[in-house]
């Protein structure tokens, strides 16, 4: 079956998710399973365009039209927001509502001075979760941030309940999943770039992934690798990207140009064409390039995301 309508796909929507967001499962392989367990046929193309802008995305967005004297357009975007949570909740929550609703969001907010709607977003998800999900982790999560947020916090409450929340993140990821999971490794690049660039757990993450890739080379190959790797830096992009301000743009471009340099100043790249180096060099000179141009194209820069693809 090729699917032809939006029933076809939700229909299927489930299995999919758990395929591949809960089982960790790459788009091809996920393709082929719906293939040749379910008659039902795919490409990567339609999979990653199903996803809708995420609630980060959409609360992003909502400020912007507030911001610049869209009052209408901004209270359009923020309900798209609090119906991706509806959806969200009713799904499972995958680890990207997770993130957006009880970090993300609140990141958001403390990056962008934004309290007024960090208010607004606290209340309805402490009232959404406290009657769907009366006994989920998030529903605690939600009214801590809605406590904090209705009694006018401080920004250096907000600092702490965001600090300890990358911790909590990143230290349940390293229990659960190991230190050297892709996953772990995605968040703890997020909190050097995003909220502290000096932290000790940048002196590894090079080390950490170097040596995830080379045990997904030995286990699945190049082609699967490069898939999953793929896929990694497309969800980089959705979760940290709407959370970058000009300065913090300027420090991840310092960063990771300097990755570049470093990489291509090795003298077995001196003179060799990039197609030619090492998987592992390929792959964060492409990483780098990739998140920057992303970075320029979501600031409208379309001149400068030219130049880094």
């Amino acid at each position: 079956m090729i699917p032809a309508s939006a029933a076809d796909w939700e229909e299927k929507k489930e299995i999919i998710r758990e395929l591949y967001m809960e089982q960790n499962i790459i788009l091809n392989e996920v393709i082929n399973i719906m293939v040749t367990k379910y008659r039902f046929r795919a490409t990567p193309g339609n999979l990653i365009s199903l996803q809708q802008d995420s609630v980060l995305q959409q609360v992003r967005a909502a400020q912007d039209h507030f911001l610049q004297g869209r009052p209408q357009r901004g209270g359009e975007m923020l309900r798209r927001a609090f119906l991706s949570i509806e959806r969200a909740v009713s799904s499972g929550l995958d680890i990207e509502a997770l993130w957006d609703c009880c970090l993300g969001v609140p990141q958001l907010a403390l990056t962008m001075g934004w309290t007024d709607m960090l208010s607004i977003f606290a209340r309805y998800l402490h009232q959404y979760t406290s009657i769907k999900l009366p006994n989920h982790p998030i529903t605690r999560v939600a009214e801590s941030l809605h406590k904090l947020s209705r009694g006018g916090a401080q920004n250096w409450q907000l600092q702490l309940f965001v600090t300890h929340g990358w911790h909590l993140w990143i230290d349940s990821l390293n229990r659960v999943r190991g230190r050297q999971n892709d996953v772990t490794i995605h968040f703890k690049r997020g909190y050097v770039t995003l909220v502290d660039p000096h932290h000790r757990m940048a002196q590894d993450i090079i080390s950490d992934f170097g040596q995830t890739v080379h045990n997904s080379l030995a286990r699945r190959g190049a082609f699967a690798t490069t898939s999953r790797i793929l896929e990694l830096e497309h969800l980089l992009v959705r979760m940290f990207v709407p959370l970058f301000t000009a300065e913090t743009a300027r420090r991840a471009e310092v960063i990771l140009e300097a990755v570049v340099s470093k990489i291509e100043a090795k003298e077995r790249n001196l003179g060799v064409p990039v197609t030619e180096w090492e998987y592992m060099d390929r792959y964060l000179v492409f990483s780098a390039f990739y998140f920057l141009s992303s970075l320029a194209e979501y600031n409208g820069e379309a001149n400068k995301a030219e130049r880094q693809t």
